[in-house]
């Protein structure tokens, strides 16, 4: 696994190549938020969807991995993200179902 510090260099190279300028700060505070980003940048998701990723992470790792996984493994899917979450939420549901039997 990358160092915090590593990670946010390679945001801030990445920033500057778009045109983005010198300015613009990525904070990465938790341990969660590193992993979010991480996985934003292995499925290609765009910039919009990071808090998303960041609070499914902080909700539940277990599911977020397992989910990450799933979509990885998926061939040539249309819509990565939607896969992911739509997996997220499958995972999430069937947990609390079998938790209430």
């Amino acid at each position: 696994m990358e160092s915090i510090t590593e990670v946010i260099k390679y945001h801030r190279e990445k920033l500057n190549k778009n045109g983005a300028g010198p300015k613009k700060r990525i904070y990465i505070s938790t341990p969660y938020q590193l992993r979010g980003i991480e996985v934003a940048n292995k499925l290609g998701v765009p910039k919009q969807n990071y808090a998303n990723l960041i609070k499914a992470c902080k909700e539940d790792r277990d599911a977020f991995e397992r989910a990450f996984t799933f979509t990885i493994d998926a061939l040539n899917p249309h819509d990565i993200i939607r896969l992911f979450f739509w997996k997220y939420h499958q995972i999430r549901h069937d947990r609390k179902a079998k938790s209430q039997k």
